[in-house]
Parts: structure tokens; sequence; C-alpha cells
């Protein structure tokens, strides 16, 4: 299970966590319940009117805590708003009783996501496991990713033509596996069939 996975199945399966942000030189905290993955990241959803999202746009950093049978859960992070409402429609869909309050048009809800995130599962039992999980973006096409030929955007045009967003990856892993050869850009199971990476994943983003 990718480490975003698990964090967000942790933190619905508690169905209730605690978000900490920082006022001034005051900690604050508060109880939470929204874990969605949109687009490949983990997003929280609340609302404009409330002291935490002016706190996060004064002062992004955070942290999540969630307890669960014995096992708790720690996120640093950055929690940065996403202002598309494609981000707070997938965030309400994924939780339609939310939509008694809020609606993606109103001019109140608002989605935040994870960045450059520590995720830390601790219990008394056995030592703390510690993820991280971040999104670098990268453009494709247009642009020399791979270097010395045009791998990058056949890659592009092949995703765009299977209706996918995005391909999490990484270009040297990639490089090492031979994705130089032309061979490799024939059909999309080729390049999904050097996953699970072990190196550093990027998360690559496709031309509009």
């Amino acid at each position: 299970m990718e480490s975003i996975e698990r964090a967000c199945k942790f933190l619905k399966d508690a169905q209730t966590y605690y978000l900490a942000t920082v006022e001034g030189d005051q900690p604050r905290v508060r109880p939470f319940g929204t874990a969605h993955i949109f687009e490949g990241k983990l997003y929280i959803q609340t609302g404009k009117v409330k002291p935490v999202s002016k706190q996060l746009h004064a002062n992004p950093k955070a942290e999540i805590c969630a307890f669960m049978n014995g096992d708790w859960l720690r996120i640093a992070c950055e929690l940065i708003e996403d202002d598309r409402r494609d981000a707070r429609a997938s965030m309400l869909d994924a939780y339609p009783n939310l939509r008694g309050m809020y609606s993606e048009d109103d001019g109140n809800s608002e989605v935040f996501y994870l960045k450059n995130a520590t995720a830390t599962y601790s219990s008394f039992t056995k030592a703390p496991e510690v993820e991280t999980f971040q999104f670098v973006p990268y453009a494709l096409g247009g642009y020399d990713l791979l270097g010395g030929n045009e791998v990058a955007g056949i890659l592009a045009g092949m995703l765009r033509d299977q209706g996918a967003p995005g391909l999490i990856f990484d270009v040297k892993e990639y490089t090492a596996c031979g994705l130089k050869n032309p061979f490799f850009t024939r059909s999309i199971h080729w390049v999904l069939l050097v996953r699970p990476l072990k190196m550093h994943r990027r998360n690559m983003i496709l031309p509009a």
C-alpha cells in the first residue's frame, strides 16, 4: 500500500482525528473527520469562516493525530488550499453528508492538501514507522525530460489517449529500465510493468 493510501485509510478508519494549527504563538487543536485522495494528494475539508482556515492561510504548518486500537498516527505537514471547484466537488462527493452544510459553489467550502508530509505510526508494542510523501510536479511535452529523445512527449500523448490525468514514476528508474528505447512506448502496459518503484516517486502532470 502506498504511503498516502495508508495514511488516508488510517484516518478514515479512526473516523475522528485531531488537527493542530498555530495562531500567533498559541497552539490550536480541534477534531476533524474528512480524509480524501484526489489526483494523488491527500485532502481535508473545512469552511473559510472558521478560525482554522484563517490560521492555515497565515501559517500552513500543521500536525494531524489519530488514535485507533492501540496505534496512533501523527502527520507533520503543510496544508495548502486547492481553490479548484473540482477539488471541492470531489471531497463533497466522497462525504455527501457534508452537502447539508456545504456546496462547492457556496464561497465557504474549502479543501487543503497535505504537502511535505511525514507520517509516524506508533504504538506501545513496536518501534515507530516513519513514511514521507510529497508531490513534485513536472510538465511533460516541450521538455526534454529523459534527454536525447522524444519519449516524454510520446508518453504524454499515450496517457492522454488513455484518459489518465498523470502517472507517478521516477525518471531515474525509468531511464535505468530502458524507457529511452521506443519499444517501451508502444503500450501503456509496458510502462506499468516497471512499477512498483524503489526510488523517490514524482507526480507527473500532463500538459493541458
